[in-house]
Order: structure tokens, then C-alpha cells, then sequence
């Protein structure tokens, strides 16, 4: 059930997040695939009280499968920021999914990657500036460590996934970021 997957998804959360040294923080929000969504302005203002005094906010922002994922992007993108520096990030493992992978092109430069989609962007006339950030050995040591307490998803994306992720990476410069404004 949708209660008992969503107990289980927040204790691979809290694994991921001791290993990356990060205190994770849940809404009282469900996930819209499971019930109605919740009032747009009562779940940005949640937000925002957690964002308060943040340095940095990190959203995602491609290739946003997820309705959750597109709203967050329009809203960080859109309304009054959270923090000094906003940025979206390329969503992994998502980004690395065969049809999205051939959509995904490298340019030599500041602007790799470049995602072809941004959608729900690019329908509010924004054009992501998609930009590298290559985190140091350890840092990659540690997120594949965090990627590892994902167990249940992980057996959902299939036995290759942190190869296919590996190689995105490696193929463009590790992360990608649109740093907004």
C-alpha cells in the first residue's frame, strides 16, 4: 500500500541523507499520484519555511516526470526566491532512461549538458542554462554510498542503474545545474 511504500521510501531517505551528512525534513504532503493535490500556495509556504535561512535550494529540473518534481521546478523558477542561490538539478536516474538519454546532447562550453526538454519550462518561456558541476572523488563516493539505501527503488530501475548513471555522468561532466537568475 501507498502508506507503507511511503514509511519505507522515508527510512531509505534517512540512510541516504546520515550518509551524506544532511538532516531530511518530510512535508505533511501526500504524493499526487496517490491522492488530490494539495493547495499550491499552502505547500509553497511549507516550503519556504523550511528553505528559510538556506544558503542554497536545489529542485529538480529535468526531466520531470513526476507532477510533484514539474510543479516545484515552475515554483523555485518562478516565485520569489528561497535563498540567495537557486539552482535545478538534471534528475538521476531519470535523465538516464534510453529515450531520454538520445534526447540529451553535449555541447563543448559552459552551457553542458543541455537537456533538450525542460517541460513545464519551457511552456512559461523560460530557457534553462544548463551548467556542469563536478563534485570531488569523495563527494562521488558518498552519493553512490546514499544511491545504494535506495534499496526498493533500485530494484525498480533495474540492475544497471548505477551504470547508466556512471556513464551519464562521465559522458557529461557529472551533475548538471541550471543556477536561476
Amino acid at each position: 500500500p501507498a502508506g507503507e511504500a511511503a514509511a519505507g521510501r522515508r527510512g531509505e531517505d534517512a540512510d541516504a541523507c546520515a550518509i551524506l551528512g544532511a538532516e531530511p525534513h518530510w512535508l505533511p504532503f501526500a504524493d499526487r499520484d496517490h491522492v488530490a493535490p494539495a493547495d499550491g500556495d499552502r505547500v509553497w509556504a511549507a516550503v519556504a519555511a523550511l528553505a528559510a535561512g538556506a544558503d542554497v535550494v536545489l529542485a529538480p529540473g529535468w526531466p520531470l516526470h513526476h507532477a510533484d518534481h514539474a510543479w516545484l521546478a515552475r515554483a523555485v523558477a518562478t516565485r520569489p526566491r528561497l535563498a540567495p542561490r537557486c539552482a535545478l538539478y538534471v534528475e538521476q536516474p531519470y535523465s538516464v532512461d534510453a529515450p531520454l538519454l538520445a534526447l540529451t546532447r553535449k555541447r563543448p562550453g559552459p552551457l553542458s549538458p543541455v537537456p533538450a526538454l525542460a517541460e513545464g519550462l519551457d511552456v512559461l518561456g523560460l530557457r534553462p542554462r544548463w551548467r556542469t558541476f563536478r563534485p570531488r572523488a569523495a563527494e562521488l563516493r558518498a552519493k553512490h554510498r546514499a544511491i545504494g539505501a535506495y534499496r526498493s527503488q533500485l530494484h525498480e530501475l533495474g540492475p544497471l542503474v548505477r551504470a547508466r548513471i556512471g556513464a551519464y555522468e562521465a559522458a557529461l561532466g557529472c551533475e548538471g545545474l541550471w543556477w536561476i537568475g
